[in-house]
């Protein structure tokens, strides 16, 4: 199967769409095309409607855990990393404040990985909560697949049999219209909530704030998004970094206004990391957004629930049945996506997991170690697990989470990385996008909408899986 014209129309689209990727050198940014597969992904039809039904059930979820922060900070009292707590501290405050916004809109996606030996469910990795990437280039990276087969000359029996599909399955994805439009339905989504808060106080001429990193690779997707808003809904959106916003921001009895612009909703794409807080001035900041009447997207709360820590405990014996007030039938179809997760201070310390370490110190290879952060690269794999285990650092193994490790069918994919296309054994990871607006206080769910489908797809042989990381290529779903 011969890939060089469709590889030279791939980076062509790619580069004349906004497929890009930054890189800093030196002080100035430099872009090349985003790493992707040449080729979209099939995922099953019946996976793609679990998918969807799983988003509705955490969106119902999460709004169940918002409405009772105080059940979440016990959940949450055994951690012991800086960052994590300093969350909580400013969560504890802001819940317990007469300004505290309870109107709470979240840019969720759930990644998932679909297991060899049981094809018939998803398996949750984890749920994000905050700063979910590549929801304006994805979009343009489906009308890039659908591009690239709309041409009968592309539609080969050679690639059909690379792709395990069929020709007639090609030529119906290539022709569908309005197909995983994952930035035209985010920017709807951030659109409503800025009318929710225009009717809530009523005002207008208001703006987002994208709270962004210094140094940000991604920022083309980002920008997508305000390219969109403005073009789409005349709603403008204001760029500052933490550190920015210490001198732009002025809050007043509430309101927020950066730039002299009326902030309606605060649309985080940073905030995830420690080191997106250098310093205490930055975390006082956090606060003083929190605290002010802006939509957050997410708020602390929310934010402080998509950490591992609570991913854990969500898979404890009884705890969904109780957040779903008795509710088995949802608690079971939400329980069958989750994978075997522990803390890992305990899998040292109890005798009741005597198995689980047992297990762990014999076959690493059979788990994967994962600290509170987001964010690619940062997971502690094989025989790094034993060492780390073995060190028994009780605050160390405090900030971790063991979780048993997911084994996805291997396929051919082809990487094209700075124009080169090269076949790779690999691996994929789904993403399903959502979007909710919900009253945490009175748990109205006020409005929550699927947004599209993200496909990840690494080299087999790597343990890690970010893009941005660079790690895995980013793709495309083919729904069969």
């Amino acid at each position: 199967m011969n890939t060089e014209h469709l590889t030279a129309d791939a980076v062509s689209y790619a580069l004349a769409n906004g497929l890009l990727h930054g890189e800093y050198v030196n002080g100035k940014q430099y872009f090349t095309h985003m790493p992707l597969s040449l080729l979209p992904s099939p995922v099953s039809e019946a996976r793609v409607a679990q998918g969807e039904r799983l988003n509705v059930l955490f969106a119902d979820l999460l709004m169940r855990i918002s409405h009772r922060p105080e059940w979440l900070f016990d959940q949450l009292r055994d951690v012991t990393d800086d960052y994590t707590l300093h969350l909580i501290a400013i969560a504890r405050k802001v819940t317990q404040s007469p300004l505290y916004q309870p109107i709470i809109m979240g840019l969720l996606r759930s990644d998932y990985m679909i297991d060899e030996h049981d094809p018939s469910t998803l398996l949750q990795i984890e749920l994000n909560t905050i700063s979910c990437s590549f929801l304006g280039v994805e979009e343009k990276l489906t009308q890039l697949h659908q591009f690239l087969l709309s041409a009968d000359e592309a539609v080969s029996a050679p690639l059909c049999d690379f792709m395990g599909v069929s020709a007639e399955q090609l030529r119906s994805y290539a022709q569908q219209p309005g197909f995983n439009l994952t930035l035209q339905n985010a920017c709807r989504e951030l659109a409503a909530a800025v009318r929710v808060y225009n009717e809530q106080y009523g005002v207008s001429d208001t703006a987002i704030l994208i709270v962004n990193q210094e140094h940000e690779n991604n920022n083309v997707d980002q920008f997508m998004l305000s390219l969109h808003l403005m073009q789409a809904y005349h709603i403008p959106c204001v760029w500052q970094t933490h550190g920015q916003l210490r001198a732009s921001m002025v809050c007043e009895a509430g309101r927020l206004r950066v730039q002299g612009k009326e902030i309606a909703v605060v649309y985080y794409r940073s905030a995830y990391t420690p080191a997106d807080y250098p310093s205490e001035a930055e975390w006082a900041v956090r606060e003083q957004v929190e605290l002010s009447r802006a939509i957050k997207c997410p708020n602390i709360v929310l934010h402080l629930i998509g950490c591992k820590k609570m991913q854990q405990q969500l898979c404890r014996p009884g705890v969904l049945e109780e957040l779903f007030e008795g509710d088995r039938a949802k608690a079971a179809e939400l329980r069958q996506c989750f994978v075997p997760m522990y803390p890992a201070d305990a899998v040292m310390a109890e005798a009741v997991l005597e198995d689980v370490r047992n297990s762990v110190l014999n076959d690493p290879l059979q788990f994967v170690l994962k600290p509170q952060r987001e964010g690619g690269g940062y997971n502690i794999w094989g025989d790094a697990i034993v060492e780390t285990l073995r060190r028994n650092d009780q605050k160390e193994l405090a900030s971790l989470i063991l979780m048993k490790r997911i084994h996805p069918k291997e396929f051919q994919a082809i990487h094209v990385k700075e124009g080169e296309a090269v076949v790779h054994p690999s691996s994929s990871e789904i993403g399903f996008y959502s979007a909710v607006l919900y009253n945490a206080q009175t748990m109205e769910m006020i409005r929550r909408e699927d947004v599209g489908i993200l496909v990840r797809t690494k080299d087999a042989s790597s343990f890690e899986g970010g893009v941005s990381a660079g790690f895995a290529v980013l793709n495309s779903p083919i729904i069969v």
